[in-house]
């Protein structure tokens, strides 16, 4: 019989008291609560914790934040279809197949006049076409077509039964969210009731008829996108499987038959431990939301697809995205996800390239093959850390369901604009921290790269992809719904860098190459740590930076700023040098004719004279770094 190792017993055991004295010891004196993250949703995470004491259940059992098995298993890497040409779509589809996707997302949009990410999918022989050379009932088909899933569901299922395929080994998840769609849209192309139900009546036939499909999702990926916290994201989540439990039961389907249908969608960011304790989180929920529904043991069916986030994608340094990305699907299998995309690294308002598609599936790849993740069921289990956070986002989240179902539920709260609002508070106060960069961003408000461009992807001839479209509409059609529209504010998506970037791409439209000129007063020992903060925040503005050397004296301070050309001037230096020569620096720089001097820190013995002398401002750590670059950009001409 194999003896159970206790490692930790070959350890001393040492008191919550001397770790938290010999961290006190270190603080010398600070506050221990200055070592406390707070999250968006105000969770408080320690620095410190002891092993969690709870007894906690075993994988697949208890309330399943370990997971819904008890058996690791290779969760499914999803090749994504997103060309609007059908029969290029269908090209990647099949190579993606051939070089390690398991499974297919099918991203759908009959729009003609738009560009947006989507196969023109505007009729079934575009279905066909797409899917060409797939065996249908070989392996799973994720199908994402906003608020037509429904329709193209039915359309995917005709040509399925052309296939003559196995109904009983098809595994179609048709993921019909509508009120995602209202969300992500602001409009539903139909009655809510119509479209409810319309997708209730495909989820009964589904059971019936080929009972590995699911035709139901609960998606919180546009919320996510919008800036929700986690809490949010989560609760929307689990409020849009409600209104489809309803919507089904309204048909005669009960909770435990209705629960099954369901695929949760949920964003994963670069945050491994957040994205990963957002899925066991979401377990939790959905278990306790089928016991209060009487149906407990649905809960084992639990179906998550997890996507690498969007709002953490930015166009300037994407070989950055592509780090992000891969933390990202990290968190997903830690989590215990059993669906996974990955956006390219390059995705950001364009097409992913070719490359950046094969490193989103290989990546995937190494994790499961090479780092042999999956081989783990719930590797996070019974750390004091990921309990207490698990325990702390539950109930976050539930409150925050509460209140949308005293709102009336998500429909009614996103009609109302409640959800919007409260979503909109969480993502600026988030944009408030990447300004001062409490919240940093590499390559972007941190370490950003100058000579770096925005990627093009893979290019796109629109106006020949939607005109083809457009030629094709009219055979063999979908039926799509087209009833009296629901309306609401929309929840736009949007970029946690989104303010830098602006400011990046305003740069590199400017006429002449912004830059300021860096006045470094001293020896570089003095100087450097100061110029190298100023410059990394200039270039986060996309505005270059000239230093100019070893500055002793006033009259080589007004010659190194007249050569190079700017208007602005910064003044870098230690606190002495500043009492040496700030003044006679701002003085002499100003009679030159300097139309902006800021001085890098605060010396505070000093204040008052440089105001006087002129100052226009200071330049410090913890500082607004949107307003001051917004300000740089206005004084160099900069247009916004």
């Amino acid at each position: 019989m194999t003896e159970k190792m206790q490692l930790a017993s070959l350890f001393p055991e040492v008191s919550s008291e001397a770790w938290r004295s010999q961290v006190d010891e270190l603080l010398k004196g600070r506050d221990f609560d200055t070592l406390v993250k707070e999250t968006s949703d105000g969770l408080r995470l320690q620095p410190l914790y002891d092993a969690n004491k709870n007894e906690q259940s075993a994988p697949g059992e208890g309330d399943l934040r370990r997971g819904v098995s008890n058996s690791g298993g290779p969760w499914q890497i999803l090749e994504r279809a997103l060309h609007p040409n059908p029969l290029i779509a269908n090209q990647h589809l099949l190579e993606g197949l051939s070089k390690g996707a398991t499974a297919l997302q099918l991203i759908l949009d009959p729009d003609v006049n738009e560009q947006s990410p989507g196969v023109r999918a505007v009729n079934r022989d575009d279905l066909a076409t797409l899917t060409k050379g797939v065996t249908l009932d070989a392996l799973p088909i994720l199908l994402d077509a906003g608020p037509h899933a429904a329709s193209y569901g039915d359309a995917l299922l005709k040509l399925a039964k052309g296939q003559n395929c196995d109904f009983g080994e098809l595994q179609l998840l048709i993921a019909c969210d509508p009120a995602a769609a209202l969300a992500s849209d602001g409009t539903l192309p139909g009655g809510r009731e119509e479209i409810y139900t319309k997708a209730a009546t495909q989820a009964k036939y589904l059971m019936a008829e080929t009972p590995l499909s699911r035709a139901l999702a609960a998606d919180g990926r546009v919320y996510h996108a919008a800036g929700a916290s986690d809490a949010q994201e989560l609760a929307a989540i689990i409020a849009a499987a409600l209104q489809h439990l309803r919507a089904l039961e309204s048909i005669g389907v009960t909770p435990s038959d209705g629960a099954k249908q369901l695929l949760f969608r949920v964003a994963v960011d670069a945050d491994i431990f957040s994205g990963a304790t957002k899925l066991r989180a979401l377990r939790v929920l959905w278990r306790k939301v089928c016991s209060d529904c009487r149906c407990a043991d649905s809960a084992d069916s639990l179906l998550i697809h997890a996507e690498t986030a969007t709002r953490m994608l930015h166009c300037f340094d994407p070989w950055v995205n592509q780090l992000r990305t891969t933390a990202a699907t990290l968190a997903a299998a830690l989590g215990g996800a059993q669906f996974v995309s990955m956006h390219g690294y390059d995705e950001t308002g364009v097409f992913p390239s070719a490359l950046a598609r094969r490193c989103a599936r290989n990546s995937q790849l190494v994790l499961q093959q090479e780092s042999h993740l999956h081989a783990v069921v719930d590797p996070l289990g019974g750390s004091g850390f990921v309990e207490d956070y698990t325990e702390q986002l539950v109930d976050a989240a539930w409150s925050e369901l509460q209140e949308l179902e005293r709102e009336g539920g998500l429909i009614t709260a996103l009609k109302k604009g409640k959800l919007q609002a409260r979503i909109a508070a969480v993502k600026e106060a988030r944009l408030a921290k990447t300004a001062n960069r409490q919240l940093p961003l590499t390559g972007l408000s941190e370490f950003p790269n100058l000579e770096d461009i925005p990627p093009l992807g893979e290019a796109i001839d629109w106006p020949e992809a939607l005109r083809l479209a457009a030629s094709r509409v009219d055979t063999q059609l979908i039926d799509l719904p087209d009833g009296a529209p629901e309306l609401a504010d929309i929840l736009p998506a949007s970029t946690l860098g989104e303010q830098y970037e602006t400011l990046r791409k305003n740069a590199l439209a400017a006429a002449n190459q912004p830059a300021v000129a860096l006045v470094t007063l001293g020896s570089k020992a003095q100087y450097a740590a100061r110029a190298a903060f100023v410059s990394n925040l200039l270039a986060a503005g996309g505005v270059h930076s000239t230093i100019g050397g070893e500055l002793e004296k006033t009259e080589n301070i007004v010659s190194a700023w007249q050569q190079t050309g700017s208007a602005v001037a910064i003044l870098c230096g230690s606190d002495s040098g500043y009492e040496k020569m700030g003044l006679a620096s701002v003085e002499a720089l100003k009679k030159a004719g300097c139309l902006k001097i800021y001085l890098a820190g605060k010396v505070h013995s000093l204040e008052d004279q440089l105001n006087t002398a002129g100052i226009d401002g200071y330049v410090f750590m913890g500082m607004n770094a949107i307003t001051f670059l917004q300000q740089i950009h206005t004084d160099l001409g900069v247009r916004s």
